[in-house]
């Protein structure tokens, strides 16, 4: 459905409720102090992604610099890439804060502690960048559990199952969030590809259901 590329064009975009003559109405990475970071549970999964969203951010002006990877943008804001294996790893984000978070295939995270640890440092001091979460994911892998009771298998308070597409309230954190879902037949430069198709048709039964129609 193409949630990949949503993500790159979330860590960069701004926010279409500002002024349009205020910078950050149109990105984010017009402000010197933007901090972002894109993680994915192994480092060497994002290799990829690190080299398509450099295809797209140095038309912005930014440089691709240094081990773990991260972006200058000519104005000084920065986004950063790095692995969220463990809960060990998440540790090294408490003191760091950041405008910006995404999450490249949630459910590869076993524990929902890890997530849980990186919410506390998306924060922000500029009341202008609103501090937001953004994951992608498909419905399998080892934290498929905790994701489907986070994020689609969620009720009201009057016991009715809220829609996907519907904001929902954490009772906790009282912070809001929402399930997007979206499928092959939704990406029209992927319908037309055969081959693609062919590989999803051919997995087990399980399998293609989760990955070609969405099924938790």
């Amino acid at each position: 459905g193409g949630k990949s590329d949503a993500l790159m064009a979330f860590l960069i975009k701004g926010d279409s409720t500002l002024s349009p003559s205020n910078p950050l109405f149109h990105s984010y990475v017009n402000c010197p102090s933007y901090r972002a970071i894109v993680f994915r549970q192994s480092a060497t999964d994002l290799e990829e992604f690190i080299s398509r969203c450099d295809s797209i951010y140095r038309q912005f002006g930014a440089t691709l610099c240094g081990k773990p990877a991260f972006w200058e943008f000519p104005t000084g804001a920065r986004i950063y890439a790095n692995h969220l294996s463990d809960v060990a790893a998440a540790e090294k984000y408490r003191g760091p804060s950041y405008h910006r978070i995404g999450i490249e295939e949630l459910t590869l995270l076993s524990s929902r502690d890890s997530f849980l640890r990186i919410m506390g440092s998306c924060r922000s001091a500029n009341p202008e960048m609103l501090p937001q979460i953004m994951s992608t994911t498909n419905p399998d892998g080892p934290g498929s559990s905790w994701v489907r009771d986070r994020y689609v298998d969620v009720y009201d308070v009057r016991g009715n199952l809220i829609p996907a597409g519907r904001q929902m309230r954490d009772g906790c954190t009282k912070l809001t969030r929402v399930f997007i879902p979206s499928r092959l037949s939704d990406n029209p430069f992927l319908q037309s590809d055969k081959t693609y198709l062919g590989a999803l048709m051919s997995q087990s039964d399980s399998l293609r259901a989760a990955w070609l129609d969405g099924r938790w």
